[in-house]
């Protein structure tokens, strides 16, 4: 599961840092699932999965966890919402937490912090 958190967390700090390259290299929704670094992500995604929640259905629970990595989704939340990256990636654990089962006091300790002090995400 530990795995689970830096990877997402790790995505997310590079997408932020690259994500005009990320943006303009978005494939059309024909071939955006069918590209060789999505199918990488994915099957990586779902190794980790079946060991953190073996009872679970790994291929669509990584699907999920990479819609949330989804470039024009994280520019929304970080530039046109300034949502802070730190609340991305609280909210990252909070997902990977809830889809394992496995609920910390770090993790929760800083959701609460971070609602505390931004509020919801604006639309």
């Amino acid at each position: 599961m530990e795995r689970l958190r830096a990877f997402g967390v790790a995505y997310l700090r590079r997408a932020i840092d690259e994500l005009d390259l990320l943006l303009a290299a978005e494939p059309g929704p024909d071939r955006r699932f069918t590209g060789p670094v999505h199918r990488l992500y994915h099957g990586h995604l779902a190794l980790l999965l079946r060991q953190a929640a073996p009872d679970a259905d790994p291929d669509l629970l990584a699907h999920t966890l990479l819609g949330y990595l989804n470039p024009p989704l994280i520019h929304h939340l970080v530039r046109q919402s300034a949502t802070p990256p730190a609340r991305l990636e609280t909210g990252w654990t909070d997902l990977v937490d809830r889809i394992t089962g496995a609920r910390g006091g770090t993790a929760d300790e800083e959701r609460d912090v971070n609602r505390r002090t931004t509020g919801p995400c604006p639309a």
